[in-house]
């Protein structure tokens, strides 16, 4: 099982390279900081970041009671995207919840972060100032 910090800090260093990305386009020379963290937060993240165990608890929850179990706009935008990948790759590969889920969190990138302006501000203002590297 992966650790919630170890995914939300792989999460935090994929932010900062689409932001480091932005920033070397020239596009935002002259803009602010949220401009930026905006458009950034628009961007492909690499993975969900989000462990397997607690995707399967969410989507079985999902099947059984037709809610997630999540609170803001942000978390629910993104169980949904996940379930919409994971019932995509069920159809398309003929695969049981399980190895459907498995196979999404390996493969598939999410359309955005899913994560709030707010945190998406904190992330990039706390960031390294040296090359972060991510292994995903």
């Amino acid at each position: 099982m992966k650790n919630y910090e170890t995914l939300r800090a792989m999460r935090d260093a994929d932010f900062v390279s689409c932001c480091r990305k932005l920033l070397r386009t020239g596009r935002f020379s002259g803009a602010t900081a949220a401009d930026l963290v905006s458009e950034a937060t628009r961007m492909s993240p690499r993975a969900y970041y989000v462990g397997y165990e607690h995707a399967y608890r969410q989507l079985t929850h999902y099947r059984s009671c037709g809610r997630f179990m999540a609170a803001g706009s942000n978390a629910l935008a993104m169980w949904h995207s996940l379930r919409r990948d994971v019932e995509d790759c069920q159809s398309r590969f003929g695969l049981p919840l399980s190895s459907a889920l498995a196979r999404v969190l390996v493969e598939c990138r999410p359309p955005k972060f899913f994560i709030s302006a707010s945190t998406a501000a904190k992330v990039f203002r706390n960031r390294p100032r040296k090359p972060v590297y991510v292994n995903v």
